[in-house]
């Protein structure tokens, strides 16, 4: 029997997201320390901008951190096609939180105020990951449609912890603090949907493996 991948999923995944949104999350906070309180049309245009870039950073860190698994789990799933489809549902799932953080909540709001918009946005922004990943996946396991629905139930989890901890953060948090904030933000989002994915990755494999064949008995003559 094939050991289970999700173990070094859920690892891979983790990692991939200490490195790329903790990252994401250090440069913020510097930009943030850095940027004027009343920053005009072209910054704010710049920091969407690289916003965006930090997801799809984010995405193609933790896409080719999952490719390496991928490599023995699926072979013939080219871990480019991977890595792009991942940061592309990255970007998207991106633009759809910051949407939300710029055009609906108040600069003061307060995170259990606003937990079931929480809920339905990491439900959202799981889907677009999963789906972005599935068109990478389908023809490759029967049955992919499952990868949207595990991916939506593992980032509506660990989203939370992306969304709680810069809602946390204020203008008088040091930068000293937002930094290992960051990196722990990086790990809590990761380690949800990692298990359940990686779960759903080992589920996928064995029912796509074709079947042993054995070997025909000689006829008795």
């Amino acid at each position: 029997m094939n050991r289970p991948y999700w173990p070094r999923w859920a690892l891979a995944t983790v990692i991939g997201e200490v490195v790329g949104l903790g990252g994401a999350g250090i440069l913020a906070g510097i930009a943030s320390a850095l940027a004027p309180e009343d920053p005009g049309t072209p910054l704010l245009v710049l920091l969407t901008v690289a916003m965006l870039a930090s997801g799809a950073g984010e995405g193609a860190v933790v896409g080719y951190a999952q490719s390496r698994v991928l490599r023995r789990a699926l072979p013939s799933l080219p871990a480019r096609r991977w890595v792009v489809a991942t940061a592309a549902g990255a970007v998207l799932a991106w633009a759809l939180g910051a949407g939300v953080f710029m055009l609906v909540l108040p600069d003061d709001a307060a995170f259990e105020d606003y937990l079931p918009l929480m809920l339905v946005l990491g439900v959202a922004c799981g889907t677009l990951l999963g789906a972005a990943q599935w068109v990478a996946l389908r023809g490759h396991v029967v049955r992919s449609w499952l990868w949207i629905v595990a991916n939506t139930a593992g980032w509506s989890i660990g989203l939370l912890w992306a969304f709680f901890v810069p809602m946390a953060i204020t203008e008088d948090t040091p930068l000293a603090l937002v930094i290992p904030l960051a990196l722990l933000t990086g790990l809590g989002t990761g380690l949800a949907p990692g298990v359940v994915t990686g779960l759903a990755l080992d589920r996928l494999v064995s029912t796509s493996a074709p079947a042993p064949t054995r070997r025909a008995s000689a006829p008795a003559r």
